[in-house]
């Protein structure tokens, strides 16, 4: 079977991998997930690697809260379609998840302004 290729500007235009980030994000300011987000950084597998997001969904509502309690505007949760469409990008191939979860590993530790974090 060939494997479709992922252009690393696909990638880095992906709106569901963004969001995705930007939820690991929170996960790290939150709940200090590392162990979650080094998970998902560090799969070799398609199946590992939707176990370690579905770990890191699990923890959305103890985000939420959390965010409530810290009076925060705003926390961003992935959509299903958010997580369908990083799934579908890294069933690509070996190399595809390679890529889309380190990029991800990468967004969880970026730095974003109050001001970008809207949808």
């Amino acid at each position: 079977m060939s494997e479709k290729k992922l252009a690393p500007q696909e990638l880095l235009a992906n709106e569901g991998i963004r969001r995705f980030g930007r939820y690991l994000r929170n996960l790290r300011s939150y709940l200090l997930a590392y162990d979650v987000i080094d998970r998902i950084g560090k799969v070799r597998e398609i199946d590992e690697f939707v176990e370690a997001l579905s770990a890191a969904m699990r923890l959305s509502d103890n985000v939420k809260a959390r965010a409530e309690r810290e009076k925060e505007a705003f926390v961003f949760i992935p959509s299903e379609d958010d997580v369908k469409n990083v799934i579908e990008l890294a069933s690509r191939g070996p190399k595809a998840l390679r890529l889309v979860s380190r990029y991800l590993y990468a967004l969880a530790y970026t730095y974003t302004s109050a001001s970008s974090q809207g949808g």
